[in-house]
């Protein structure tokens, strides 16, 4: 799917307000910058495991820039974890709490299969 032209068609020319880089590799980047007007920013939040390449000249053209976000604090994600626990956000498919010494093969294979979006581990089970 070429995202870009999809976002482009959507605002009849005048793209994203902004992009959030949450997966961390080149593509994505690469996407997000295709998908924001000029003087745009993309927002990187992912952590990334093997350094960019800085598409520059995609910078300069759009006149875009890159800001980098950790988003929340430790309060933060224990006060959302909280509303999710009293059922303020249906998670269903999307989050799921497994125990410490389930976590590879509850956790990281059924990520890497793509069965699971997120995964919490609670240390205390």
């Amino acid at each position: 799917m070429d995202v870009p032209a999809l976002v482009a068609d959507e605002t009849q020319g005048a793209m994203a307000d902004a992009a959030f880089d949450t997966a961390g590799v080149a593509p994505a980047v690469r996407t997000a910058l295709g998908s924001i007007g000029s003087r745009r920013p993309l927002v990187a939040v992912a952590i990334y495991e093997t350094p960019l390449e800085t598409p520059l000249l995609e910078l300069v053209m759009h006149e875009a820039r890159v800001q980098g976000s950790l988003c929340y604090t430790g309060a933060e994600f224990e006060a959302v974890i909280a509303l999710m626990d009293e059922g303020n956000y249906d998670t269903t498919g999307w989050v799921e709490t497994i125990a410490l010494g389930n976590v590879v093969e509850e956790g990281f294979e059924a990520l890497h299969r793509g069965e699971k979006m997120k995964v919490l581990v609670d240390p205390t089970r």
